[in-house]
């Protein structure tokens, strides 16, 4: 898959486009019938299928304390686009200039970049321009005048209410795995570099893990869950802690909050694949969730947490074995 960072780069292409526009945080079902248009479409008339999106979410620009933990990275997004079929991404810089822009404008200078723009495919709640004014009936006004298709998909429902990316994050927030599984199209997973830990699983439990950087991506509750990862192509089963391992942590004196808690701990995601022995550490990984299996607690001794994390492994395993792999 082709990847640019501005609309000029987008303009140099020499086959005839047509591009689907919108976040696409979590590459969701919703989003996935957008994909599904703009290939289809692009298919029928000879031309390639683009999607234009943001590096990053515009609240994070404009309002950055309403602005929500995303379901995916830019880079996760990308390589979940490429798995859907795109031909090529331009990932725009969301700045206050473009923000300001009039939806007139935004498209005038979409057309003037991309002239071989043959059309856009936008799903019914897509808005764009200053303020998000622009909505899909202006966008069909504007097709008209500037001589390119337009095409409006319909949301896409699930249990009585339309698929979002907020209400995925709300499931997976709060540790309902199958909802938000059921409306992405696949597990929820989150995808980052493994790094450097304390080495205390290998050297102190005896059951290596691995720990992930979260990218301030959103996250599951605290807790215990099974889990299936990606690392070089390779599928892997596991086990994975999400939160602060308090049976290690120790705040500083003085420092409890009156309920006992710290609000600036660290969380950690850390996990144990079977069958894994070689070192990792600077790997690209993928962690999908499959199951909750507790939740994350405080144990009296190292022998009591070795015991715990021992159920753990043969639960997940369990569980595992009694869910078709993606």
């Amino acid at each position: 898959m082709k990847l640019y960072n501005s609309l000029s780069d987008l303009g140099h292409e020499q086959k005839p486009i047509r591009i689907a526009a919108g976040f696409f945080d979590g590459v969701h079902r919703g989003h996935q019938a957008v994909i599904r248009r703009v290939i289809e479409e692009a298919r029928l008339r000879g031309e390639t299928a683009w999607i234009m999106t943001f590096d990053m979410h515009p609240l994070k620009l404009l309002m950055p304390h309403a602005a929500p933990p995303l379901l995916t990275s830019t880079p996760h997004k990308i390589r979940l686009l490429e798995s859907k079929g795109i031909q090529g991404c331009v990932v725009l810089r969301f700045t206050h200039v473009m923000a300001g822009l009039e939806p007139e404008k935004f498209i005038a200078q979409l057309v003037q970049s991309v002239r071989n723009l043959r059309g856009l495919v936008v799903g019914r709640n897509w808005t764009f321009g200053k303020k998000g004014a622009g909505t899909p009936e202006l966008l069909k006004k504007l097709g008209a005048y500037h001589g390119f298709e337009v095409s409006i998909v319909r949301p896409v429902s699930w249990q009585g209410g339309l698929i979002s990316s907020t209400r995925i994050r709300r499931a997976v927030t709060g540790g309902r795995l199958d909802e938000a599984a059921a409306m992405l199209g696949r597990e929820f997973s989150i995808a980052g570099t493994v790094v450097s830990g304390r080495g205390i699983g290998g050297r102190r439990l005896g059951i290596p893990t691995a720990n992930v950087n979260l990218c301030k991506e959103a996250v599951p509750a605290d807790g215990v869950y099974a889990i299936r990862a990606v690392v070089d192509r390779r599928r892997y089963d596991g086990v994975a802690n999400i939160g602060i391992r308090p049976t290690f942590y120790r705040f500083p004196k003085g420092k409890e909050g009156k309920d006992g808690k710290n609000s600036k701990r660290h969380k950690v995601l850390e996990v144990h694949l079977f069958g894994m022995r070689a070192d990792i550490r600077g790997r690209e990984i993928e962690v999908f969730f499959v199951r909750k299996l507790r939740v994350e607690r405080r144990f009296v001794s190292i022998v009591a947490l070795k015991g715990q994390i021992c159920r753990d492994i043969r639960q997940a395993k369990k569980t595992l074995s009694g869910k078709s792999k993606n």
